[in-house]
């Protein structure tokens, strides 16, 4: 029984490009992405709200009441032991990086499918609720980084903004 490849996203701001560098590795096989300021926070808030849409699935604990979430609880409970993290290896581009012209994503209350399209190729990913809370982080503290926070209204608990002090 042969174990599948897990999907490695890595995630850097390259400044003489201002674009995010987004590689996807798949095993052996490697897909880069530009990521430009606009598809970058068009796809967190895109993301953001569908997953305020969708919710969790309901719990059905009958000696428990109902307990309402909201998506910076979803975030922060997501984050606790496996937050964001790059996980390259190799931090040298692949041999062509394709710019990212279009997005789609789907939502439910288990995943997240993502769809990068350019006018060459497509990518499409899949994640658990978890690892799109990652994915999030990554990209919203990437762009944070980048200087690219003035314009989008992102909560403050998305980007690294979290406060762990008891102040």
């Amino acid at each position: 029984m042969s174990k599948e490849p897990k999907l490695i996203i890595d995630v850097a701001y390259i400044s003489g490009e201002d674009r995010l560098r987004m590689s996807l590795r798949l095993g052996k096989d490697r897909t880069d992405w530009w990521l430009t300021r606009r598809l970058t926070t068009l796809m967190v808030t895109r993301c953001m709200q569908k997953m305020v849409e969708v919710g969790l699935p309901k719990l059905s604990v009958p000696w428990v009441a109902p307990i309402e979430r909201d998506l910076s609880q979803e975030h922060a409970l997501s984050l606790e032991f496996d937050g964001p993290a790059s996980k390259s290896s190799d931090a040298s581009p692949a041999q062509h990086t394709l710019l990212a012209s279009e997005l789609s994503l789907s939502v439910n209350e288990l995943e997240c499918v993502i769809v990068l399209k350019s006018d060459k190729a497509h990518s499409q990913f899949k994640l658990t609720r978890k690892e799109a809370h990652a994915f999030l982080e990554m990209l919203a503290s990437k762009a944070k980084s980048a200087g690219w926070l003035e314009s989008p209204h992102w909560p403050g608990w998305l980007g690294g903004n979290i406060s762990t002090s008891n102040n």
